[in-house]
């Protein structure tokens, strides 16, 4: 017979990058704190269900928004601002997080490949617990 097991969905509450933020650094400390205020929920989700859920979801663009504002500017400037690499730093704390609670995640991010230079792509992607 199947484990049963809980699913826990995390709808947080999305500081987007906008136009006004216009320095890497500043991206980066936006997509930080989006993603400090997901594991703060997710913790705080689990709290006694450690061990009963499996598997832990946050919502499309949930570490930046859609680029919305953004016609007036070059893609580039998404790319630069908003995009992070799979596995990279910015993933680095979800897979601490999946390790240390025993979950999956599942999540979504603009990813930049650099194999594919100049160009992003909206990605979902899944974390084991190992």
């Amino acid at each position: 017979m199947p484990q049963r097991y809980y699913a826990l969905a995390c709808q947080t509450i999305v500081r987007p990058i906008t136009e006004d933020v216009t320095s890497r650094e500043n991206g980066r400390a936006v997509i930080k704190e989006n993603l400090d205020a997901a594991l703060t929920l997710m913790w705080k989700g689990l709290g006694n269900n450690l061990g009963a859920v499996r598997l832990v979801t946050f919502p499309e663009m949930f570490l930046t928004l859609a680029p919305l504002g953004w016609r007036k500017r070059p893609s580039s400037d998404w790319l630069d601002l908003a995009c992070v690499e799979i596995p990279g730093p910015e993933i680095e704390p979800l897979l601490n997080a999946a390790r240390e609670a025993g979950v999956f995640i599942g999540a979504n991010a603009y990813e930049y490949d650099p194999r594919w230079p100049q160009r992003y792509f909206n990605c979902s992607f899944l974390i084991d617990p190992n």
